[in-house]
């Protein structure tokens, strides 16, 4: 009897070693042997689930990690070779498996496990391009399951009996664990069963069969050497970077010059661009331009079209290589197309060129302009615009791109940072051009079509393509097109140019409110000061549209051309109205501070000019300061010599006689400040020099201190939060009266300007008052001599002090010849108006005076010299003067307390002074 056949699948003999990349170690890697340049394209291995035996699989890796590394020979630093270092790695997430049949181990620890193939085809980008070297070379390869959770039945790669070189090896330890790309092996085992009998695994490597053919390229030992090989697409391409001749054609040298015949061949004319391409891009900063133009540079670098069915401007021409066959030269620059010159697409702006002395000049002499200013939008068709036509055939549709290298960095791509969005390098993306069509590319749009310009100022390249097809978004300008043309410019974008303040301001670009009390914020009260010149007017912010043509303030100005958007000379704008951020304006050196504002007081300030030209007329300054701190420059305060306005300096004339700095001194005006509970508040100040006098606007609020419609011509304005120094009025802290006392010198009697009455303090010692000095609580300047006035009492007769003089800061002597006040009498002093402080010139603080009494013997300051005078001198004999309280002792001024003292007091007995 026959049974019917049987196939059973194959048996491998070996067994399962476990390499798990991220449970590891160890991992397992085998070598082999390189003998060409074809790149590994797909990877096949086999292997098993440790203890399984089923023909389905258990749970499958997540993954396998696949390294390739260097080679260690045996006997370098091992008796084994080993792995060196991992040069290429792949995380294989798409492989396929299939059964593959049984194995037999060897060790006898498990039978008929279940083994499986793996197979891994990697994508053209993953190659691994081998180096073969002239006698060959060796790699190593590692596979490694990689598992999110461990397994019960974890996967071993197949061991087979040595078939190459040396042992497969466990790798246990290297410079990083798990290892990546530039891990070095730093231990291992080679794999053996029994002792000393090699094993290695089991492995394919693979490449794709693929038509052959020359392939011409720069030999990179000899820069403008033409080699040829033979060889495939890829490998011409991706590993030699040069450019492959199609299947089937070879290295013939027929004229035996060196260089192979189809290597010789002139490249056909296309047309390309004529941006720079390894030359100066940015002379101002010396970026080297890398945009791709030049066939020669490479032709994965460059852009090119071969037909003309769409094209840019009135006309269009074929070149063999960028800058209209220049490359890689570029003198000149821009010798494709400029601007109007019968060629160039570009109908605006205007563009400019790089001369032979690496200066920016304009193509056409007569024609200047910018794109616009920074971070502002770019309408197409008032802004820029450029002429398209499209006849392409079968009806193709056009594709426009445009790029603009925004950051300068001489490529395009990415985006540039501006205060409200990114600015993309991809300004217009695959605008789709009919077929047919003839005429400016804005005709094709709706109105108001445009693009956010960069941040920076100065010169950018710009590329505009029209294709057949369209191109990614993050396109940097290289390809090659069956139809259309590209064509560079370089543009400019607008310099700041005038000047505005840095006050905060709600009527801002964006719209959000800014705070001016606290600056920056927390919101407290609304800032309504006039700052940004076009949004939210009127009021419109001062702008100065030739600040440094005739005079500014200060010593220096810093442009800009909007208050919170666009260009600036400073690090910022000038306000920053997304984080509540003003203040931001450099140069602010008008104002001479401190700023010394008494509350109701006139005051005054200092301001420097600087003129730079002829003044033909003269100009004005304007101040506001924000009294009441309520966020404006709008009001007017009371105060008992007048109204505090805010529009402090109102057109005060400012006449120089030609170039200079010079200092000025305001107008007086009066201050006003809220009542303040301890330290003074600080508050918005602006000043402004202009050309026209300023007009005051009622009933629109956050009107004081703005500009005219049409702005300034000359001038600078200038904003401040200033802490302004609030000096009080003088006031008397201390009356003495001096005398000299022989060797001991003067000695004071301390007076009390509030005593009355029997209060009134006494100068007791011979020859009465002669000097009283008067000590302030600031330092003060004595104005009016003639204002201090003595009288008596009950008499009410007046007096003049002999010699008024200044004893220091704050300190004045009141002096008296002997004998003018006579004794027994009671005396008003009264300062009025003789000083005044020398921070503000304010007057005296009120009425001040004091009363003394001149009654000689009068020791303890009764009124009435007495027995009580006679026994206070008795108690003191013997004591020095200068002791507290004992110079009025010292009746006879002898610098000693003795009984002549005592004999003067008793002459005296019974005299007395009332004072009211």
């Amino acid at each position: 009897w026959d049974g019917p056949t049987h196939n059973p699948p194959p048996v491998f003999y070996g067994w399962d070693e476990q390499s798990l990349y991220n449970w590891g170690p160890p991992i397992v890697a085998d070598d082999w042997h390189c003998t060409d340049q074809r790149p590994v394209t797909d990877i096949h291995w086999w292997g098993s689930f440790i203890g399984w035996t089923q023909p389905d699989p258990p749970q499958m890796p997540d993954a396998f990690h696949i390294g390739i590394w260097t080679d260690v020979p045996a006997g370098i630093d091992k008796p084994f070779s080993h792995p060196g270092r991992l040069i290429w790695e792949n995380y294989c997430t798409s492989f396929v498996w299939n059964f593959a049949g049984y194995d037999h181990d060897p060790r006898g620890l498990i039978e008929n496990e279940a083994c499986f193939q793996f197979n891994q085809y990697l994508n053209p980008d993953e190659y691994f391009y081998q180096d073969p070297g002239p006698d060959g070379n060796i790699y190593w390869i590692s596979i490694s399951a990689i598992y999110q959770q461990l397994p019960v039945h974890p996967w071993g790669w197949k061991t087979r009996p040595h078939f190459f070189q040396d042992d497969a090896v466990r790798i246990t330890d290297t410079s990083m664990w798990p290892p990546a790309v530039g891990s070095e092996w730093t231990g291992g085992e080679p794999i053996e069963f029994p002792q000393g009998i090699s094993w290695d695994v089991a492995f394919e490597l693979s490449t794709l069969e693929a038509e052959v053919g020359a392939c011409c390229y720069d030999d990179p030992a000899g820069p403008g050497v033409i080699l040829c090989q033979v060889t495939d697409q890829i490998t011409c391409e991706q590993m030699l970077l040069g450019s492959w001749k199609g299947p089937g054609t070879d290295c013939t040298d027929a004229d035996g010059n060196g260089v192979a015949d189809i290597c010789e061949e002139q490249p056909e004319e296309m047309e390309y661009g004529d941006a720079p391409e390894g030359v100066l891009a940015y002379p101002a900063s010396g970026v080297i331009g890398m945009f791709p133009t030049c066939l020669t540079m490479g032709p994965a670098t460059v852009v090119r079209h071969m037909n003309f069915g769409a094209w840019l401007g009135p006309q269009f021409d074929m070149e063999l290589d960028g800058n209209a066959g220049l490359c890689p030269g570029f003198s000149p620059y821009d010798n494709d197309e400029c601007f109007q010159d019968g060629d160039a697409g570009l109908l605006m702006p205007p563009a400019y060129t790089i001369d032979a002395t690496n200066n920016v000049r304009p193509c056409m002499a007569s024609q200047t302009g910018s794109l616009g200013q920074t971070c502002q939008t770019a309408v197409w068709g008032m802004n820029i615009d450029v002429e398209v036509h499209n006849h392409m055939p079968s009806n193709t549709i056009g594709y426009l791109n445009v790029l603009i290298d925004w950051d300068q960095n001489g490529q395009w791509g990415g985006a540039s940072p501006c205060p409200l969005a990114n600015a993309p390098e991809h300004v217009l993306v695959n605008f789709q051009i009919p077929n047919p069509f003839d005429g400016p590319v804005s005709a094709l749009m709706a109105a108001g079509t445009g693009f956010l310009i960069g941040p920076n100022t100065g010169e950018v390249w710009m590329r505009v393509s029209i294709t057949e097809q369209p191109v990614p978004v993050n396109w940097d300008g290289s390809g090659s097109f069956e139809d259309g043309e590209t064509e560079d410019y370089l543009l400019n974008v607008e310099q700041p140019k005038h000047d505005l303040g840095d006050a905060p301001d709600s009527t801002n670009t964006i719209g959000v409110a800014m705070t001016a009390y606290p600056p920056g914020g927390p919101p407290g009260v609304q800032a309504n000061y006039p700052t940004v010149f076009a949004a939210g007017s009127p009021p419109y912010g001062p702008i100065h549209l030739q600040p440094t043509a005739i005079a500014f303030l200060g010593n220096a100005v810093t442009l800009e051309n909007e208050a919170d958007i666009g260009p600036d000379q400073d690090p910022t704008n000038n306000i920053i109205p997304a984080a509540d951020q003003p203040d931001n304006d450099g140069a602010d050196d008008g104002l001479l501070l401190p700023l010394v504002f008494p509350h109701c007081f006139p005051a005054q300030f200092n301001y420097v000019v600087t003129a730079v030209g002829p003044m033909a007329a003269p100009l004005y300054v304007n101040a506001w300061c924000d009294w009441n701190r309520d966020g404006d420059w709008d009001d007017i305060m009371p105060c008992p010599l007048g109204s505090a306005d805010e529009w402090a300096v109102q057109n005060e004339m400012v006449i120089v006689a030609g170039p200079g700095i010079y200092t000025f001194t305001s107008l007086p005006f009066l201050p006003w400040h809220p009542p303040m509970p301890t330290d003074p508040q600080p508050l918005w100040v602006r000043i402004t020099l202009s050309e026209q006098a300023w007009q005051p606007g009622a009933g629109i609020l956050g009107y004081g201190g703005s500009g005219p419609a049409a702005g300034y011509e000359f001038g600078e304005t200038e904003d401040y939060f200033v802490m302004p120094e609030v000096p009080e009025p003088p006031r008397a802290i201390a009356w003495r009266s001096i005398r000299n006392h022989g060797a001991l010198g003067p000695l004071a009697i301390n007076l009390d300007p509030s005593a009355t009455g029997t209060s009134v303090k006494s100068e007791s010692r011979n020859g009465g008052i002669q000097l009283i000095e008067v000590d302030f609580d600031q330092a003060v300047v004595l104005v009016n001599p003639a204002g201090i006035t003595v009288t008596d009492s009950p008499g009410g007769v007046a007096y003049v002090p002999s010699s008024v003089t200044m004893v220091d800061a704050d300190t004045i002597a009141i002096g008296f010849a002997s004998g003018l006040l006579p004794d027994m009498n009671c005396y008003r002093i009264d300062l009025d108006s003789c000083v005044q402080s020398s921070l503000a010139s304010l007057p005296l603080a009120g009425d001040i005076d004091c009363w003394v009494r001149a009654l000689i013997g009068d020791a303890n300051g009764s009124g009435v010299v007495n027995t009580i005078d006679m026994a206070l001198v008795k108690s003191k004999i013997g004591q020095s003067p200068a002791l507290p309280g004992n110079p009025r002792v010292d009746v006879n001024l002898s610098g000693t307390i003795n009984t002549i003292d005592m004999a003067l007091v008793k002459s005296k007995i019974p005299n007395a002074a009332p004072c009211p």
